[in-house]
Formats: structure tokens, C-alpha cells, sequence
């Protein structure tokens, strides 16, 4: 068992879980999930993390920061 993929029409009545909740409770995971991310984000800024480069904003920090921000929002 698990030697074969099956197509979709192989099985009848099968959802995937995600379909099995409502609208409501998808949206609220996906707040919580942003708020976790916002953290997972914040511990990103290691001991080497340059911040800026010859007086610029790296590309890493700046998509770093608008992350946060989207995540904060």
C-alpha cells in the first residue's frame, strides 16, 4: 500500500481537510498564523544580520521589514 497515485475520480465523497472547515474559522487561522509568522520573523535578525551595505538598506532587510509589516496588519 502507498506504491500507487490515484486520480481524484478514484475516490467518492473525499475532501481535502482545509474544505471540511468554514470560511470563518480559515480566516481566522490565517490571522493567527500571521501573528506566529511576525515572530518567526522578528527572530530572523541573528548576531550577522546586516541591516545595511555602504549606507543602503539591503534587499534582505527590506523584504524582511515588509513582511513584518504585512504580518503586523
Amino acid at each position: 500500500m502507498g506504491k500507487f497515485f490515484l486520480h481524484h475520480t478514484a475516490f467518492n465523497g473525499c475532501m481535502y481537510v482545509k474544505q471540511t472547515k468554514s470560511k470563518n474559522v480559515r480566516k481566522q487561522i490565517k490571522m493567527i498564523d500571521a501573528a506566529f509568522k511576525a515572530t518567526e520573523l522578528y527572530e530572523q535578525n541573528s548576531k550577522h544580520f546586516k541591516k545595511n551595505y555602504a549606507g543602503r538598506a539591503t534587499k534582505r532587510y527590506v523584504r524582511l521589514m515588509s513582511k513584518i509589516q504585512r504580518a503586523e496588519s
